[in-house]
């Protein structure tokens, strides 16, 4: 198991962390806070005993994730109360390679249609691009959506896709949760995921008053 320092740069709340060859800076609102013991997590979609990025697209998906930044449900319960570091919002992080057959199955189709490897148009090469994105941040899926945010964007100046949407929690329509994933084409081979998840219920507790994407576009990348 990885362990990952988590620092603090700029503003109070500006928090970076290391992850698959990659920097991720977040500017976090008031609130948020970093996990006192980050572990970084290998990643092998298929492998029953490693972590997962839920990418459903046939293809086995091998890097890296870490859960840096929370906000606390609870943040004034002392160390020996159960709720003591429980949280209402989480970001998770990942750094993934694209699976070489899965290029490889679209080169092949390419050809197929193209004739050769030289004669694939630029605009079928980003449709391929956002294809991918898209299967590493799918849409969501719910029976009580409220909103809901599906498309393809530059994210850090690098091509990109959202998905996000504002669900209801429940039958009664009365409250609703907020969920954002960030896929971004870092290099050619690498993707990198930004999922947020935002609670807006309990009996008692602090929430955040914004909701998925501000956090989302609050995180830089940058190459170490």
């Amino acid at each position: 198991m990885l362990i990952a320092g988590c620092t603090s740069s700029g503003s109070t709340n500006e928090k970076s962390i290391s992850l698959g060859g990659y920097n991720f800076t977040a500017d976090l609102p008031d609130g948020w806070k970093t996990f006192e013991n980050i572990a970084v997590h290998e990643v092998n979609e298929g492998d029953e005993n490693s972590y997962s990025a839920n990418i459903d697209d046939g293809y086995s998906w091998k890097g890296f994730t870490v859960e840096p930044w929370f906000y606390p449900q609870y943040p004034n319960a002392p160390k020996d109360d159960d709720t003591y570091g429980s949280f209402s919002s989480v970001v998770n992080l990942y750094v993934l390679t694209i699976p070489a057959d899965l290029k490889k199955d679209q080169l092949e189709e390419n050809i197929r249609i193209y004739g050769s490897e030289d004669k694939i148009p630029d605009e079928q090469k980003e449709k391929d691009i956002a294809k991918i994105l898209t299967d590493a941040a799918p849409p969501y899926l719910s029976d009580l959506l409220k909103d809901y945010n599906d498309e393809d964007l530059t994210f850090n100046d690098l091509p990109a896709h959202l998905a996000e949407k504002e669900a209801y929690r429940n039958d009664n329509f009365d409250e609703t949760n907020s969920y954002g994933r960030m896929a971004v084409l870092l290099d050619e081979n690498t993707v990198g995921i930004i999922d947020v998840y935002v609670q807006r219920y309990s009996p008692s507790g602090q929430f955040f008053d914004g909701d998925a994407r501000d956090i989302i576009d609050s995180i830089t990348i940058a190459k170490e």
